[in-house]
């Protein structure tokens, strides 16, 4: 018998990371600055599969393919803005599901000194040529 019982093993919220059906598009879009077009960026969330309908997702990400194959992060906000831990989880889903879709190189310009520990302990690197850039080869 296992000695470890369901009583025992820590708690874990099964997260997914999904594409905002196109519905839901117009409450995603407006927590970006207004006149930013985002007619051909896609917009992620980070929810619980189990929570109830209508609850806010942990995390958003917003982004473009290049025509390239890189993918350029425009915008990145978790639930929870001063926690690294969430930027931490929306990125790793990001990262894997831009992976799984042959993404090759995905950019992230961001100050926001939260942001950049979570993006340096996915796996990104300061880019050579710019202060606030961050990149990551898939």
């Amino acid at each position: 018998m296992d000695e470890q019982g369901a009583a025992t093993l820590p708690p874990q919220t099964p997260m997914v990371l999904r594409q905002v059906p196109p519905e839901r598009r117009s409450p995603a879009d407006s927590t970006v600055v207004p006149g930013v077009d985002t007619a051909d960026e896609t917009w992620w969330e980070l929810v619980d599969v189990a929570a109830p309908p209508g609850l806010s997702p942990a995390g958003v990400a917003l982004t473009r393919v290049g025509s390239d194959g890189s993918v350029t992060l425009s915008a990145l906000g978790t639930r929870r803005a001063d926690v690294i831990e969430d930027y931490t989880d929306l990125l790793r889903a990001l990262v894997a599901t831009l992976r799984s879709r042959s993404a090759d190189t995905v950019i992230v310009h961001s100050a926001d000194q939260t942001v950049v520990h979570a993006l340096l302990e996915v796996g990104f690197r300061p880019a050579p040529d710019a202060d606030d850039r961050y990149l990551i080869v898939l």
